[in-house]
């Protein structure tokens, strides 16, 4: 499952990439910069069973970045964590979807008014509270069942978190929002 994930993940962004490229824009080489350092973290951690998930957090953070290259000021992006993450172990790239759909979906790279909002939560007890918002354009161009990845990491979830888990993802006039709750592990 994750194999089929990180290559949906990689294609979006090659092809933002390009654009980048056509354009002659100056944040292309920062960008390939950027997905150079996710790929890494693909190819040495993906493959993992577990991993700490401040390394996950931290590849949602490089993520973020490279997307905001694509749009060169944005106040519109909020992404922030609570609580110590500590030695809590997390499935390798669960999270990734739910953040590269909030980009795809509020179109944030040409609508001036369109918005993020990322929050994950660590619990002293390793609980996982992990939520993303966004707006949705009134002419959205995007499936409300889901797409591969939210299947994906649907399944990842019944594999990895048996009964320690809940995702409700809500689509509301005007808003797109996904709430996660695991348990993660301990090391």
């Amino acid at each position: 499952l994750r194999a089929q994930i990180s290559p949906h993940f990689i294609f979006n962004t090659l092809n933002n990439i390009y654009t980048l490229a056509l354009r002659k824009d100056d944040n292309t080489a920062s960008m390939v910069a950027k997905l150079s350092t996710i790929l890494r973290y693909v190819l040495y951690e993906g493959g993992d069973q577990q991993i700490l998930f401040r390394t996950e957090a931290d590849t949602l953070r490089q993520y973020i970045e490279l997307q905001l290259l694509r749009k060169p000021v944005s106040t519109n992006v909020d992404f922030y964590t609570e609580g110590d993450p500590g030695e809590w172990r997390i499935v390798p790239m669960l999270l990734i979807n739910f953040v590269e759909n909030a980009f795809k979906h509020s179109r944030i790279d040409v609508e001036p008014d369109a918005w993020i909002k990322i929050h994950s939560s660590v619990t002293t007890e390793g609980e996982l509270l992990f939520s993303t918002e966004n707006n949705i354009p009134e002419q959205a161009d995007y499936e409300r069942s889901g797409g591969i990845g939210i299947m994906n990491v649907r399944r990842q979830l019944e594999l990895n978190y048996p009964g320690s888990h809940s995702l409700h993802i809500n689509s509301e006039t005007g808003t797109y929002s996904v709430n996660l709750t695991l348990q993660m592990k301990h090391i």
